[in-house]
């Protein structure tokens, strides 16, 4: 499995290739806030999940292949995951990725635009907690116990571009991987329950040379 060091060498040689080969190709830096969650089948005994706020880090290309139309890689640092609770227990999915990205935007006027851009994320840390609140009592085990190594996802959102080079955004992040991998119901979820994870980000990031 290509672990993050990897991934970020492979990503920058990508960037630098690319601005050898093509002019018009754009630099830039991203980073937010994440509201995340995870989506449970069949859902759990308890109510529906909390969202768990974390943050987004990372760098991105821009470009222009048609009128328009752009073309963006993207190399991002993600925290995701979920709480769950009920009368006695507190349960918290704490989850980080390395994504890599590449997807297309679309400049539906002067400065907005909609992007559309799959990625494939890399298990980078995290854990399992559970907390009893009756006893005042925390347990964890490492994510990547009961957690699969990789999640696809595909995101969907949109921007506005300042002449500044400032960009603002929000995008929303399917997961099209069942992450589950917990045999032996180590974690919180049962062998036959999927579970995926969903995730609104809002960012501002910078264009270089815009």
């Amino acid at each position: 499995m290509m672990n993050s060091k990897n991934l970020l060498v492979l990503a920058v040689a990508i960037l630098c290739g690319a601005t050898l080969h093509a002019q018009s190709l754009k630099l830039g830096v991203k980073g937010g806030v994440n509201f995340s969650s995870l989506n449970v089948d069949p859902a759990l005994d308890y109510s529906n999940p909390d969202s768990r706020l974390g943050v987004h880090l990372g760098v991105f290309g821009q470009l222009g292949i048609a009128d328009q139309l752009i073309f963006q890689p993207e190399l991002f640092f993600q925290q995701e995951g979920a709480k769950f609770e009920d009368n006695e227990e507190i349960e918290r999915a704490k989850l980080g990725y390395i994504t890599f990205g590449a997807g297309l935007k679309y400049e539906i006027l002067d400065k907005i635009n909609l992007m559309l851009i799959p990625q494939i994320g890399f298990l980078s840390g995290g854990e399992f907690e559970e907390e009893d609140t009756i006893e005042n009592v925390t347990e964890a085990i490492g994510s990547s116990e009961v957690v699969k190594g990789t999640n696809i996802a595909l995101g969907f959102g949109g921007g506005y571009t300042f002449d500044s080079g400032l960009e603002i955004s929000a995008r929303y992040n399917f997961g099209l991987t069942d992450t589950n991998d917990d045999p032996l119901e180590e974690g919180f979820f049962d062998p036959g329950q999927s579970v995926k994870t969903r995730s609104l980000m809002l960012s501002v990031g910078y264009i270089f040379g815009l």
